[in-house]
């Protein structure tokens, strides 16, 4: 990490302490079973080149790094790294995401920190795309009133989980997003704090799984960001304009 050119901040989760599952799909994708007692405790982790300190990971190889902040549980197993600062504690680390999946503001925090005099700032984020979640109501006697495109939460447990987990994340993400549309809007000029963020609803029918490996996926991705990037063209040309790209 220490020899990147540039200055990085990426997120992940971490489990201190865990024992190896056995193979069982539960203890594969979860570092640890409900029935170990090792763990000591889950904590996010801010992995990173700059030496700050809420920052780790300068001496860690990058592809590492890569892993622990993409290991999205029930689609990834978790990874494992030392701790450098106690060779005892091996860390689990899981996606990112479930702590912080837009990292605008500890971007802006960490460059605040480092450049403490600066005085201007400009932030381009890039999102991935929000997924409509939800289910479909069925078109019964019961529901012949309702419109056939009304989403509602589902009765069966695990579907809403994943629902409820989406729109944790997704607004979680988007209220990053919010606030520095606000602070760009009233107070940029003051702090000259320009910001964009490029990011795309997608169409109902879109089929956004983690794991979706169909024919034409990554096509329609990129028909996505073409079209969202028509829409956007003249904010996109201000932001570079005003930014002084």
């Amino acid at each position: 990490m220490f020899q990147l050119k540039t200055n990085v901040l990426i997120t992940s989760f971490s489990y201190l302490g865990g024992t190896p599952g056995s193979g069982d799909y539960s203890e594969v994708y979860f570092p640890y079973s409900s029935s170990d007692t090792t763990v000591k405790a889950a904590i996010p982790v801010h992995f990173s080149n700059a030496i700050l300190p809420f920052t780790k990971g300068q001496n860690s190889l990058a592809v590492d790094v890569g892993l622990t902040t993409s290991a999205a549980p029930v689609y990834f197993p978790p990874v494992q790294l030392s701790d450098a600062n106690d060779p005892t504690n091996d860390r689990w680390y899981i996606d990112g995401g479930l702590y912080q999946n837009n990292a605008t503001a500890l971007g802006y925090t960490m460059a605040k920190m480092m450049f403490p005099s600066t005085k201007r700032i400009s932030i381009l984020s890039v999102g991935t795309g929000i997924v409509n979640v939800g289910f479909d109501v069925p078109i019964t006697a019961t529901y012949s009133a309702l419109p056939p495109s009304l989403k509602i939460a589902p009765t069966n447990s695990l579907p809403m989980f994943a629902d409820l987990l989406s729109m944790t994340i997704g607004g979680a993400q988007e209220a990053v997003d919010q606030q520095f549309k606000y602070i760009s809007l009233y107070n940029g000029i003051q702090e000259q704090l320009y910001y964009y963020r490029f990011q795309t609803v997608f169409p109902p029918d879109f089929l956004g799984q983690l794991d979706n490996v169909e024919n034409g996926f990554a096509e329609n991705l990129i028909n996505c960001a073409n079209r969202q990037y028509e829409v956007d063209q003249l904010k996109i040309s201000a932001f570079i304009q005003n930014a002084g790209f």
